[in-house]
């Protein structure tokens, strides 16, 4: 990995710090969601801050020569990206709030598999955040309607 490509990642794991941090406001109390709602919610937060820690994890493995955990860092990144979002369109009853958890489903899917491949703690827990939180927002693209076009 060369030094302009370490940087583009540092770079993006930094917005992603912020847009995660900007989400993370907890909601009051009376807020009109049910408990998978709630859980759901629960579960993308919690995924998106394990990964970012994947992410920041896996730049000191990809400094230290691993070039196996080049695949793992780049997901964990994504997927805390994706899980962010879909924890704001959820805190927020957005209207594409099921569209978001599909799509964050399926990136929890894919870290999930590439950080399980690993041997290494981190990502291992980063799999097993993924695979919570992939679940809970399978069901909640279920169970939410999805926005009509028209």
């Amino acid at each position: 990995m060369d030094r302009r490509e370490l940087l583009g990642f540092l770079g993006a794991g930094a917005a992603g710090l912020v847009a995660l941090d900007a989400g993370a406001t907890p909601p009051p109390h009376d807020n009109g969601r049910d408990g998978a709602h709630d859980a759901c919610l629960k579960a993308c937060r919690d995924c998106a801050s394990v990964c970012e820690e994947a992410f920041r994890h896996g730049l000191k493995l990809l400094e230290q020569g691993k070039k196996g955990a080049a695949d793992a860092v780049r997901l964990a990144l994504d997927c805390a990206e994706f899980c962010a979002l879909s924890a704001k369109l959820i805190a927020r009853q957005g209207e594409l709030t099921a569209e978001a958890c599909a799509a964050c489903a399926d990136a929890c899917k894919r870290c999930g598999d590439e950080c399980a491949r690993s041997d290494d703690a981190v990502l291992k827990a980063c799999a097993e955040a993924c695979r919570r939180c992939e679940r809970t927002c399978r069901e909640m693209a279920k169970a939410v309607p999805h926005a009509h076009h028209g």
